[in-house]
């Protein structure tokens, strides 16, 4: 491991202690839900929570929003359902249709935290 990438994790762990610090808590007593898309990132996120969460064992979830925009949708909710399972975290996952490709980007970020705000 590079020592770029090593200050990076410490970053994150680092991050999460003060969060827990600013929320008056233990990192132990704390959930988290990651929103995971199955991609480059939020695999790199969910690979540095599992780690964490090796040392400190709080709750973690996935929440998976498919937005069924491309060929490959279910096939990465259907990924992000086998990381979950694999790994034995709860997953909570949305399926959001769009009826208009009218103003999409907005339409669609209001879905998605109505999902994550419930």
């Amino acid at each position: 491991m590079s020592l770029l990438e090593n200050k990076k994790k410490k970053l994150l762990e680092k991050k999460l202690h003060e969060y827990a610090i600013d929320i008056k808590s233990e990192l132990i007593h704390i959930s988290f839900l990651l929103s995971f898309s199955g991609g480059l990132d939020s695999m790199v996120m969910f690979e540095e929570l599992i780690r964490i969460r090796k040392k400190y064992p709080f709750i973690l979830g996935l929440a998976h929003i498919n937005h069924n925009m491309h060929n490959q949708s279910k096939k990465m909710e259907n990924f992000c359902k086998k990381v979950a399972r694999k790994n034995n975290i709860p997953i909570y996952v949305d399926n959001l249709q769009f009826p208009s490709k009218k103003n999409f980007e907005s339409t669609a970020r209001k879905l998605r935290y109505r999902f994550l705000n419930k």
